[in-house]
C-alpha cells in the first residue's frame, strides 16, 4: 500500500505582514492568501507567481475562501466587512457590511447563492449574494464566533466561538439543534469543518487539540494531538485522497505543519521549513497539495507536494 510523503514544492513571498489565511481554488490551479497588509493575493500553484492582487479593505484581512465554481473568492476583514471578488477581473463585486466588529471568517454555501460570515460581535450573518442583503442572523452565541462552515448539502451550518462551544444550526430556520464542546474547559475554538458526509465535524481548540465530533449524538469520537496551539487561532484543513488516505493537517505555533492519519490519529509526517508560527493551512484533494502560511516576521507561504511511497 502506498503512503503520501510531502516535500517542499514552492516558497512564496510577497506579503508585507503575516499570512493569516491560505485557500486553494477548487481545481487546485490557484492559491489565495490574505494578510494584515490589507491585501489578498492569488498565486499560480505551478509557478508560485502572483497572478492577481486585491485591495480595498481598510484594516487587515483574517480569512479568504473560494466559491465552488472557482471564479469568486471572499475576504474577511477587521474593518467589519466581507468582500467578494471576481478572479477574472480582480474587481470587488459585493460588499457585506452589517457586522459591528471584526469579521473572522466568510464561506460560500455549495449552491453559491449564500455567503455566511462570523464576527467578533458574537453573530453570524447569512447573506443573499444576488442582493448583498442579510437574510438570516445567528445570535445564540455569547462570545465572538471564530469560524463557521456549511454542511455539504447546505442544510446545516456550524459555528464555533471563543468560549469553547460549537453549535449546529438548521440553515433555513436558524434553530440550534446541537451544542458541542466542554464549557468547563473554556478553551476557545479556532476553526471547524464538516466531514464530506456531514455526519461528523472536526473542531480545533486552544490547548493543542483537534477533535472529531458526531453531529447527531454529540459524542467526541477522536482527538488529534502533537501540535502546539495555545495562543493563536490556528486553522486546520482536511485532505481526502481516497480509501485509507484521508488526513488532517494543521499549522502549529512551533513553526511546523502536522499531518495525522484521519482514522488512526497518528502523526504520519511533520513538515519543517518555516521560521515563524504557522496559523493557516489549506489542502486540495484533487492535487494532493498542501499550503501553509506563516506570520511575522517571516510572512512566507509554502506549497508542499506529495510523493507516494510503497510499504
Amino acid at each position: 500500500m502506498s503512503k503520501l510523503k510531502y516535500k517542499k514544492l514552492l516558497e512564496i513571498s510577497g506579503h508585507k505582514k503575516g499570512v493569516s489565511c491560505t485557500s486553494f481554488s477548487p481545481n487546485g490551479e490557484f492559491l489565495a492568501s490574505c494578510s494584515g497588509d490589507l491585501t489578498g493575493r492569488i498565486w499560480s500553484t505551478k509557478t508560485g507567481k502572483q497572478v492577481a492582487l486585491v485591495d480595498g479593505h481598510t484594516r487587515g484581512m483574517s480569512h479568504i475562501s473560494w466559491s465552488k465554481c472557482g471564479r469568486y473568492f471572499a475576504t474577511s476583514s477587521d474593518d467589519c466587512t466581507t468582500r467578494v471578488w471576481d478572479l477574472e477581473t480582480s474587481q470587488c463585486v459585493r460588499i457585506m457590511n452589517e457586522h459591528k466588529s471584526y469579521v473572522y471568517c466568510s464561506v460560500f454555501n455549495n449552491k453559491e447563492n449564500i455567503i455566511a460570515s462570523s464576527s467578533y460581535d458574537e453573530t453570524a450573518i447569512l447573506w443573499d449574494l444576488r442582493t448583498e442583503r442579510s437574510i438570516r442572523t445567528i445570535t445564540g452565541h455569547t462570545a465572538p464566533i471564530s469560524y463557521l462552515d456549511f454542511s455539504h448539502d447546505d442544510t446545516l451550518i456550524t459555528t464555533c466561538s471563543l468560549n469553547g462551544l460549537c453549535r449546529i444550526w438548521d440553515s433555513r430556520t436558524i434553530k440550534c439543534y446541537k451544542t458541542l464542546g466542554n464549557p468547563a474547559s473554556n478553551k476557545p475554538c479556532t476553526s471547524v469543518q464538516f466531514t464530506p458526509n456531514s455526519v461528523y465535524l472536526v473542531l480545533g481548540n486552544l490547548g493543542s487539540r483537534i477533535r472529531l465530533w458526531d453531529c447527531y449524538n454529540g459524542n467526541c469520537m477522536r482527538s488529534y494531538e502533537g501540535h502546539l496551539n495555545e495562543k493563536l487561532l490556528v486553522i486546520f484543513d482536511s485532505l481526502y485522497m481516497g480509501e485509507k488516505q484521508n488526513y488532517l493537517v494543521s499549522g502549529s505555533e512551533d513553526s511546523k505543519v502536522y499531518i495525522w492519519d484521519f482514522d488512526s490519529k497518528e502523526i504520519v509526517q511533520t513538515l519543517e521549513g518555516h521560521e515563524s508560527p504557522v496559523i493557516s493551512v489549506s489542502c486540495n484533494s484533487k492535487t494532493g497539495l498542501i499550503a501553509s502560511g506563516s506570520i511575522s516576521p517571516e510572512n512566507i507561504i509554502t506549497i508542499w507536494s506529495p510523493n507516494e511511497e510503497n510499504d
